[in-house]
C-alpha cells in the first residue's frame, strides 16, 4: 500500500543569522496556522517541490539569493499522527532560513517565535513538525 507524501516547508526568518529574534513564516487560517505543503506527485523530486513552495511563498528578489539556506530536516510518518486524519500521509519536512527582512507572498506572515508559539492552534500536527525543523536539519 502507498501513502500519500506531502512537502512541509517551515519558513525560518533570521535577523542577520543570530539566534534571538528568530520568526516563522505561516499562513492564518480558519482552522489555526499553517505550513506550507504540497503533495508529492509520481515522478517529481521533494527537493523540486520545496523550492516551489519556496516561490511560491517567499519574494526570493527581496534579499540577497546566497543568503537563503534550505535543507532537509526528517519525515513523519504513522496512522494517526493528528486528531481527525481520514489517511495515513508522510510528511517530509524542509527547513528553509531566510533574512527576516524577506517579503513574504500569498497570505504568509511573519510570526514571532517568542510569542509562545505552543499556545497557539496549528492545522494538523504541523506545530510538531515545527519543532522537528527547528531541531534538525
Amino acid at each position: 500500500m502507498k501513502f500519500p507524501a506531502h512537502v512541509n516547508l517551515v519558513v525560518v526568518g533570521v535577523d542577520n543569522y543570530q539566534p534571538e529574534g528568530i520568526e516563522l513564516g505561516l499562513i492564518e487560517t480558519s482552522d489555526g496556522f499553517s505550513l506550507t505543503e504540497a503533495k508529492l506527485e509520481y515522478g517529481k523530486k521533494s527537493y523540486d517541490v520545496a523550492r516551489d513552495l519556496i516561490k511560491k511563498y517567499i519574494d526570493i528578489t527581496s534579499f540577497k539569493r546566497h543568503l537563503l539556506v534550505l535543507s532537509p530536516a526528517r519525515f513523519v510518518d504513522g496512522p494517526d499522527r493528528y486528531p481527525d486524519a481520514l489517511l495515513q500521509d508522510i510528511a517530509l519536512i524542509y527547513k528553509v532560513i531566510i533574512p527576516l527582512n524577506a517579503c513574504l507572498k500569498n497570505d504568509m506572515q511573519w510570526i514571532p517565535l517568542d510569542q509562545n508559539i505552543q499556545n497557539k492552534t496549528f492545522c494538523k500536527d504541523h506545530l510538531n513538525i515545527i519543532n522537528i525543523a527547528l531541531q534538525n536539519g
